[in-house]
């Protein structure tokens, strides 16, 4: 308006957006353990208009590493964790069209890798299926991963077979096993099976 004529003014046409230009890391902030090869989500408010880029740091922010370098601004983005591992990961967003508008993680979270179980069926000397005699089983279960497997469980079955589809002869239950460490065990089992639920 003018200040000699107040009678003379005019306004915006249309309304437009006051931000206040900010971006903020909703997840991972910190304390999360997110393992190699899962996919994890990220997720942001930003009152920015325009595409961010996500960056990740393994040095508690010291340095930044890309890992997507446009994206739409919707608030999320699935992420398949790479490595290497480390306890002090975080996560940045930054607008690009603001790059002073950026956010982290409040506090570092962990990637981790994943424990890599393999199971050897070493042997298994049936004869007879109908005979009642004894039958001896050996698994062995490797953890050939670089992270500890909890304990775990490994079923073995017969068949299957057009009289008795597949039947459930034994289980095993494996310790937890350190990286490089191997569970090795034996079962005697005898048909008629009978295994504890």
């Amino acid at each position: 308006c003018s200040v000699a004529t107040p009678s003379l003014c005019d306004a915006s046409i249309a309304n437009f957006t006051i931000s206040d230009g900010r971006v903020r890391v909703l997840t991972p902030n910190g304390g999360e353990s997110w393992p190699v090869g899962d996919a994890r989500r990220i997720a942001w408010t930003s009152s920015v208009a325009g595409n961010v880029r996500i960056e990740v740091s393994r040095d508690g922010g010291a340095s930044w590493t890309p890992i997507f370098s446009n994206l739409a601004n919707d608030g999320a983005q699935n992420w398949t964790v790479t490595g290497p591992r480390t306890s002090r990961a975080r996560i940045r967003v930054c607008s690009i069209a603001v790059p002073t508008a950026c956010d982290t993680s409040d506090a570092n979270f962990s990637i981790t890798e994943l424990a890599d179980l393999t199971v050897r069926f070493l042997s298994f000397t049936p004869t007879d299926v109908l005979g009642g005699q004894a039958w001896q089983v050996r698994v062995q279960t490797a953890n050939d991963g670089a992270a500890p497997a909890p304990a775990s469980r490994t079923d073995v079955f017969i068949g299957p077979t057009s009289a008795t589809g597949t039947i459930l002869v034994t289980s095993i239950n494996v310790p937890a096993l350190p990286p490089g460490e191997v569970s090795d065990q034996r079962r005697t089992i005898a048909f008629p099976f009978t295994v504890a639920p």
